[in-house]
């Protein structure tokens, strides 16, 4: 399997390569080209044909967003009810909050504006002069010390860009801040613990927003009722379009055929994939939510029947990628029982359930394994240790980087494997979990999806009375 750190590692050996005294001008050029390096690259993991699954160029497989303005804050970008581009929101100095649903490509979204607005050819001369600051707010809520003000905020995002793209990018920070060309993309408001947390992160947004009137400010949230910023027009992703849809086809079809020099025509398949989405109302709903459809995409591709319901796309995904890791772990003697997968299934549903309801993204590695260790299950390898060690190396549901931090690939497969462990409590303590946590924002939607997974189970008796539950609740 690819080793991810490679890429994690370049941004910071381009750097170093400058030297202590390489210009202002020498080291914004080294930092847009490292930007473009982290942002340029998409990777679709769990495809068979490949170990390491399919990578290809972020530009070319990009599907521009439509963006509506939910609330026009009375700025001029738009107004309430319009639609515009990314490529309009860039052009009009932005101050804008992007509220989308799992899946809807919020990060995806604004890896392509740090890939556009790093870029330094003549025909992206219009937002040549910005320079994107990559932030993910969830790391600056977890940094010691105060964030609410501007100064402080400030001061982690330089110490975070600092680590991730090399000491000497640091003090482009507070140059862009003050000439008035920074570009802070900060991604995951929501995956910012509520409370005092997400209150002085908002608080520090909205300073900095002050002390700084002439920088572009984007955030990405999904919808929550703080999602709102003083100053700030909020907007929503709108979901694809049929157009959208099939965009995205024909290019992953022909992104997968380059790869892989497959024999039969990518347009020829992509229009296959397209009739059979719009033949099916189910899937063509889901169709409209870029992740779902790029889980449907490598699921059809695989030859497997393609589900019909949210759930049941994460489940048959992640079944998918457990089946890979299973042959792959299997292959390389880490694996001794023939019931490893449903071992695996439990294992990430421990994991996801406590990350979720510690609202983290993420856990030490030395936490998870103390989370295997401290199960009575016997696994299918010599230790537990070793067994998350093949589900981390194999199985492309979560991965471990250079710090020692344990995270799933996507959020949307810790909502998931988090719900599969509520959908397995008992009566009573599925219903007393759903009315404690239902309003948790890390836990609302593993709650939504496992109620999903008990009506698909004969439980749906228990759902029910859960839903009429909430509702009085509520």
């Amino acid at each position: 399997m690819a080793d991810p750190s490679v890429k994690a590692f370049r941004p910071q050996l381009r750097m170093l390569t400058r030297g202590p005294s390489a210009s202002s001008e020498d080291l914004e050029t080294s930092y847009r080209q490292s930007v473009r390096d982290v942002s340029q690259t998409t990777h679709l993991v769990g495809i068979a044909d490949t170990d390491a699954g399919l990578s290809t160029d972020l530009s070319r497989l990009y599907v521009d967003h439509r963006l509506r303005c939910l609330d026009d804050a009375g700025i001029a970008i738009a107004t309430t009810g319009d639609t515009i581009s990314v490529d309009r929101l860039l052009s009009l100095g932005p101050r804008a909050v992007i509220a989308g649903a799992p899946g809807s490509g919020k990060s995806t979204l604004l890896d392509y504006i740090a890939l556009r607005t790093a870029e330094t050819s003549p025909e992206r001369h219009e937002v040549r002069q910005l320079l994107p600051i990559p932030i993910n707010l969830a790391d600056v809520a977890h940094s010691r010390g105060p964030t609410s003000s501007s100064t402080a905020f400030i001061d982690i995002i330089r110490r975070r860009i600092g680590s991730r793209f090399g000491e000497q990018s640091a003090s482009l920070v507070h140059q862009s801040l003050t000439a008035g060309r920074a570009l802070l993309l900060l991604d995951g408001l929501d995956e910012v613990p509520s409370g005092p947390a997400r209150s002085d992160i908002m608080a520090a947004i909205e300073s900095t927003a002050s002390d700084y009137p002439s920088i572009g400010i984007i955030v990405t949230s999904r919808p929550t009722s703080s999602t709102s910023l003083h100053g700030f027009q909020l907007f929503s992703i709108e979901p694809w379009s049929d157009e959208q849809i099939h965009q995205f086809s024909v290019r992953w079809s022909q992104a997968y055929h380059e790869r892989l020099a497959a024999s039969v025509p990518a347009e020829s398949v992509a229009e296959d994939f397209y009739r059979l989405v719009q033949s099916s109302p189910e899937l063509r709903s889901m169709a409209r939510n870029p992740l779902l459809l790029t889980i449907i995409t490598v699921l059809h591709r695989s030859g497997m029947r393609l589900p019909d319901g949210r759930v049941s796309v994460y489940g048959f995904a992640a079944d998918y990628m457990i089946g890979q890791w299973e042959q792959n772990a299997g292959n390389a003697s880490a694996l001794v029982a023939p019931d490893a997968a449903e071992q695996a299934r439990q294992v990430l549903s421990d994991l996801a359930l406590q990350m979720s309801m510690r609202s983290q993204q993420s856990m030490r590695l030395d936490e998870a394994y103390r989370v295997v260790s401290d199960s009575p299950r016997d696994y299918s390898s010599p230790t537990p240790t070793s067994f998350l060690d093949s589900l981390i190396e194999w199985a492309c549901l979560i991965s471990a980087d250079s710090a020692m931090q344990l995270a799933f690939t996507h959020l949307v497969f810790q909502e998931y494997f988090a719900a599969r462990s509520i959908a397995s409590m008992p009566d009573s303590d599925a219903m007393r979990f759903a009315r404690d946590h239902f309003f948790d924002p890390y836990l609302e939607e593993p709650v939504r999806l496992a109620l999903g997974l008990m009506r698909a189970h004969g439980r749906g008796d228990l759902a029910r009375d859960i839903v009429e539950e909430l509702l009085r609740g509520s």
